[in-house]
């Protein structure tokens, strides 16, 4: 049993949501839809494709991650490239998830 959420934003209450906490929101919704999808399955894999720019670290908000939905059995790899993650098919095909948050010019 999956579970859908629709956000409604009226345009002028919209930018005044810092987009950091729109991001993790979404983040996190989608990770715990896919926790209740796929729960019976044992652990979750998630692939983190951060990157090495202090701008919108990436780096701050992966042990945060880590933590606190490693409790659920949600696990994350971290890596800043894009041949790292995205390179190697077999590599990639261990995860079950990507969570992308990044600038990377192209993917």
């Amino acid at each position: 049993v999956g579970c859908c959420l629709i956000l409604k934003f009226h345009p002028d209450n919209y930018a005044n949501i810092p987009k950091m906490k729109i991001r993790l929101l979404l983040t996190f919704f989608f990770l715990g839809n896919f926790t209740f999808t796929e729960a019976s399955k044992g652990p979750i894999r998630v692939l983190f494709l951060g990157h090495e720019s202090k701008h919108h670290n990436s780096n701050e908000y992966y042990p945060m991650l880590s933590k606190a939905l490693g409790r659920d059995a949600i696990y994350f790899d971290y890596v800043t490239s894009m041949e790292e993650a995205l390179g190697d098919a077999e590599y990639l095909g261990k995860f079950d998830a990507l969570l992308l948050y990044a600038n990377h010019p192209r993917l």
